[in-house]
């Protein structure tokens, strides 16, 4: 079938390659309870599941009428190779887990804090595909698996308010610190059997971490009827370290990165006052 690129070039296109068939599931559980009549602590329990295969269909037919997903072809004139792998079904496997925690109070007076930290971890993560061609990829045969298992995040913030002068709410300070640190892990490996097989020899891996450290603070301050002005800033330390990518037999880091960011805010508004 004869088209047009996403650069608006000529191209043919083969058959459909992401024809998926997929089932996920999906489960939360929040808990929380009241440790004083000011204190809540709470607890999210996350769980996500999906199964999922990939089939592909080939607009191609020999002379006899059976579809081509392979080899040499030759159309209008113009002789083609196709890779065992341009019209690639796949498998995938995915079991992540989520937990989520905080402290919080809420007392209305003087003084609030609130502690948050969140985990995300890819429990399972497995993609299957095979390197031999369909038909005979339809039964098995060589193939690679994408293991990501390690992939994941966790955060954590502690958060806290200040209102001096409370009976006049003149000011309401806000101040915090934030934490995050994430984490890419994936191995491809060889395999004998795509759709069953287990993971052989290496065939290329992919590693890094990036990590955040930040703090903040501002103050809202009504200096005067109707009008409110809020000044702050948050100071921000990134990081991004082990980092490497391999192939059969050898890899290689990247060189460690570190940037500091300081964006400051001030901001006026105006509120009238009902009549």
């Amino acid at each position: 079938v004869a088209g047009l690129n996403t650069t608006n070039q000529p191209w043919l296109i083969l058959g459909a390659g992401t024809q998926y068939r997929t089932q996920q599931d999906h489960a939360k559980i929040k808990l929380a309870y009241d440790i004083t009549p000011t204190l809540r602590a709470s607890y999210t329990l996350g769980w996500w599941q999906n199964d999922s295969v990939s089939t592909v269909s080939s607009y191609l037919r020999n002379a006899a009428g059976n579809p081509v997903y392979s080899g040499n072809v030759n159309i209008g004139g113009m002789r083609y190779n196709l890779a065992n792998t341009d019209l690639n079904p796949s498998r995938g496997d995915q079991e992540h887990w989520l937990h989520g925690l905080s402290l919080k109070t809420k007392t209305g007076g003087e003084w609030d804090w609130e502690l948050a930290a969140s985990l995300y971890d890819y429990g399972k993560d497995i993609t299957r595909a095979p390197t031999v061609a369909v038909p005979t990829a339809l039964s098995g045969g060589a193939g690679r698996i994408t293991d990501m298992n390690g992939t994941g995040w966790h955060t954590l913030d502690l958060r806290g308010q200040w209102r001096p002068g409370l009976a006049q709410g003149q000011h309401e300070v806000s101040f915090g610190y934030h934490y995050d640190r994430y984490v890419l892990d994936t191995l491809v490996s060889d395999t004998s059997n795509w759709i069953a097989g287990s993971a052989g020899a290496r065939r290329s891996a992919f590693a890094g971490k990036t990590e955040m450290h930040a703090i903040y603070a501002q103050d809202a301050w009504k200096f005067v009827r109707d009008w409110k002005l809020t000044l702050g800033g948050r100071i921000e330390h990134w990081q991004a370290f082990d980092g490497s990518i391999s192939n059969q037999t050898t890899t290689l880091g990247y060189e460690e990165r570190n940037e500091t960011f300081f964006s400051p805010k001030a901001a006026p508004s105006f509120q009238a006052s009902p009549v």
